[in-house]
This record gives structure tokens, C-alpha cells and sequence, in this order.
């Protein structure tokens, strides 16, 4: 499962099943799992406001099925930093379906910090530009000037 653009395609196919004919076919074992997976696919893609579209589609259920569970945690720590959360998850993953996107959530680069040796390095803030000097006393008199010719005008 390295195509993530086939893996897209399949699962919108797939998604129709798991929501039109769900009150008529009872779940598969492997639905928990592709929903997850759709989870870290967003989450990969950086579609946040997708992945919680997705989770609001969700039953509380199937929010508490531990594939699941693991995607909503792992997007938790990526929104509150906790990068050690994110690498470490890789070792407590409830599916071996995991793996490809797992292995990719570690290696993609964060603007903020980079992975060497199994640590997270954060990059120091850049430095500002010099603040320039806004000539204010010519800016009121300018304008002053500018609200006189209006007066006069009118």
C-alpha cells in the first residue's frame, strides 16, 4: 500500500459501503483498520479540517475502536507538539496496515523541526528583520495638510 493517490481512490469507494449499506451489512474486519488509515492519510496530507470531517462522520462506536483511537491521538499530539508522542506511536500501532503511513509520518518534514537518530530537533526562530522607522511627525503633518485642502474645497 505505497500508491496513496490509488489508496484515496479506493477507500471513496469503499466509503459508500461503510456508510449507505451499514444498517444492512454488519462490519468487516478490515473497515476499522481503512478508516484509520484514511485518518493518517489526512493527517499526512496535512487535510485537518478534513480529518475531523471525517471523525464527525463517526459514530461514538466506531470512535472507540482502538485503529481509530490511535489516528485521533496521534492527530492530538501533532496539534499540541508533543513530537515524542508521534515518533513513539510507531512502536504501540493497533494494525501492521500501518506501517507505510507511520514510517512517512516520522520522515515528512515539519517546518519546525526534523528528525536524526530517532530525536526530534527543533530549529531556532529566525531572526527578525530590523523594524523601520515610520517618520510619523511628517506623516500627521502630511495629513493635516491633506484634511486643510479638503476643508477648503468643501
Amino acid at each position: 500500500m505505497e500508491d496513496q493517490d490509488a489508496f484515496e481512490q479506493d477507500f471513496f469507494q469503499l466509503k459508500r459501503y461503510y456508510t449507505n449499506a451499514h444498517d444492512c451489512i454488519p462490519p468487516t474486519p478490515q473497515e476499522y483498520p481503512i478508516l484509520a488509515l484514511n485518518l493518517l492519510r489526512l493527517l499526512l496530507q496535512n487535510g485537518i479540517a478534513e480529518f475531523h470531517t471525517e471523525l464527525e462522520l463517526l459514530s461514538y462506536a466506531i470512535l472507540e475502536n482502538p485503529c481509530i483511537k490511535h489516528a485521533v491521538e496521534l492527530e492530538q499530539s501533532f496539534m499540541e507538539g508533543a513530537y515524542n508522542h508521534v515518533l513513539s506511536a510507531r512502536q504501540m500501532m493497533p494494525h501492521e496496515t500501518y506501517v507505510y503511513f507511520m514510517d512517512l509520518l516520522a520522515k515528512t518534514e515539519h517546518p519546525k523541526w526534523e528528525i536524526k537518530t530517532g530525536f526530534a530537533y527543533f530549529q531556532k526562530a529566525k531572526e527578525s528583520a530590523p523594524l523601520k522607522e515610520i517618520p510619523s511627525l511628517q506623516l500627521i503633518n502630511q495629513t493635516l495638510s491633506y484634511a486643510r485642502e479638503l476643508e477648503q474645497i468643501v
